[in-house]
């Protein structure tokens, strides 16, 4: 298993959080077909709650079939596809690699403090996960970077989410 240790990577340009109702910025060169999309930022590739993500956010798309999905990865693009095949993949979801964490940044996802993935609710939650399954794997990004959800309808932010600790998994 890669490690990823623990310095604090680089700063990054963030933008201002974004609001209901704000126009949703960038979305690098992806092509999209829908009028609702659900754009949703990873924590590190390898991260038991990043592979929670994946497998919440394919679980809901199988609801919402009127919803597509974007997932933003910061790992380098061999890992992130790696590590997405070894925990079942995307689905019909579409991936951006954003290894600068550009798109991060564009849309007001910053880094974390070490009690955002350290703390006594996130490593409680790391053990539950394990009798799921899920579990660390090889990784690659930055433990520091935070997750987030947001819905676009109508290239319009709808709803959002940016996580305040590791665990957090909330969809529309």
């Amino acid at each position: 298993m890669a490690f990823i240790f623990l310095s604090r990577p680089k700063p990054q340009n963030v933008s201002a959080v974004l609001n209901i109702g704000d126009d949703a910025p960038e979305l690098s060169n992806i092509e999209l077909s829908s009028n609702a999309i659900l754009v949703v930022f990873l924590r590190h590739v390898g991260c038991p709650f990043a592979e929670n993500m994946i497998k919440q956010v394919c679980s809901w798309s199988a609801v919402n079939l009127d919803t597509e999905i974007v997932v933003v990865s910061h790992g380098d693009e061999l890992s992130t596809h790696s590590w997405l095949a070894s925990i079942g993949g995307l689905g019909s979801s579409k991936l951006i690699i954003d290894v600068k964490r550009e798109i991060y940044g564009n849309w007001g996802i910053g880094y974390s403090g070490l009690m955002h993935f350290l703390g006594r609710k996130s490593l409680f939650a790391v053990f539950k996960l394990i009798f799921k399954g899920i579990k660390n794997r090889s990784a690659s990004g930055t433990r520091f970077q935070k997750s987030a959800i947001f819905l676009i309808k109508n290239n319009k932010i709808a709803w959002s989410h940016v996580n305040d600790s590791a665990e957090q998994i909330y969809l529309p």
